[in-house]
């Protein structure tokens, strides 16, 4: 019978291939950090499609992770994931750590534009957009209970400001996970590019989103 470190040997074969080999370190950081790696990232995602058998058996032996290949809105996109499922949503060990309440928020928020924005091929958004999402959605009673300590008609240039560092913050744990593009030049800009992938959160989350109203009276109450 084989022995395991032949079996082991036989699953890292393939990383002695010289294009696998030269970006092997970046993808597994990228990978077991939580990130969603999408088709226009070149040349790791071609040499994940390529080798995608190799890499799910190397998560497995070695990680007890699966690689996942999913398609949504015509984008394929790969990530790792437990391969016992019922340890819960965003909580496995392929995450640095998991997202916290008010991000989750701001992703389905993301979600929702993303939606709205169905027949744009590229769903690019900017502050103002995110502004108008929160202060004229039908979701908009919520968002402001969320966002703002004593919600009104009109909030203070002041109030939003500290709503879009919240926001900023939740953009930059989105893009180190793949699910946005910054597009901002600026450090003070919101501009960014919604990725297909986050659409992995609307999966997890999806009777958070159909019943957004009382996702927030429980996060309120808690």
């Amino acid at each position: 019978m084989e022995n395991e470190n032949t079996k082991a040997q036989r699953v890292v074969d393939f990383l002695e291939e010289d294009q696998v080999r030269a970006h092997f370190a970046d993808i597994n950081t990228e990978l077991l950090r939580g990130h969603h790696f999408q088709q226009d990232e070149y040349p790791e995602f071609d040499i994940i499609l390529s080798k995608k058998d190799d890499f799910n058996n190397f998560y497995r032996i070695f990680y007890s992770l699966c690689l996942k290949h999913e398609k949504y809105d015509n984008q394929d996109f790969f990530y790792l994931d437990c391969i016992d499922e019922s340890k819960g949503k965003l909580g496995h060990s392929s995450r640095h750590r998991e997202l916290g309440q008010e991000v989750t928020i701001i992703a389905i928020i993301l979600i929702n534009i993303y939606h709205n924005l169905y027949f744009e091929k590229e769903k690019i958004i900017t502050w103002s957009m995110l502004k108008r999402e929160i202060e004229e959605s039908e979701n908009k009673e919520a968002y402001k209970k969320l966002f703002f300590q004593h919600p009104k008609s009109v909030q203070t240039d002041g109030e939003w400001m500290e709503v879009q560092k919240r926001f900023k913050r939740a953009i930059r744990e989105f893009t180190r996970l793949g699910w946005v593009k910054n597009l901002g030049k600026r450090e003070d800009d919101v501009h960014i590019e919604i990725r297909a992938s986050i659409n992995r959160v609307a999966q997890l989350y999806a009777h958070e989103l159909q019943n957004f109203n009382d996702f927030v009276e429980r996060i309120q109450a808690l």
